[in-house]
């Protein structure tokens, strides 16, 4: 099994639709000052632990900062878990969040 790249502006749906976890990757005070709405943050020291920590039965999207270690992380999982990558990480992200909120989809989960 191999990791998928996801667009921002794919996320939204693939929470509603398929019930994905986002997993944000960036440290924690990142994750506090501002983070995709419903996602999650985990600490972990290296991939082998996060896969411990997220559940396998359903799509987990990850971000970081700009998409690079999201891959490198998603790589690691994708044996064990059926995982997504963001393209351009929570930088590409900024721009679909303020939609998101403007246009309501988070009050429909």
């Amino acid at each position: 099994m191999d990791f998928q790249v996801i667009y921002p502006k794919e996320i939204a749906a693939m929470q509603q639709e398929k019930g994905a976890l986002v997993v944000d990757l960036r440290e924690w005070k990142e994750y506090q000052a501002s983070h995709w709405p419903g996602a999650r943050w985990y600490e972990f020291e290296d991939a082998k632990e996060l896969g411990r920590q997220i559940p396998t039965e359903r799509p987990i999207i990850l971000y970081c900062d700009h998409g690079g270690m999201s891959m490198v992380i998603a790589k690691k999982l994708a044996k064990t878990h059926h995982i997504y990558s963001v393209i351009g990480g929570y930088e590409g992200m900024k721009k679909i969040q303020e939609n998101y909120f403007k246009n309501g989809w988070n009050m429909r989960q």
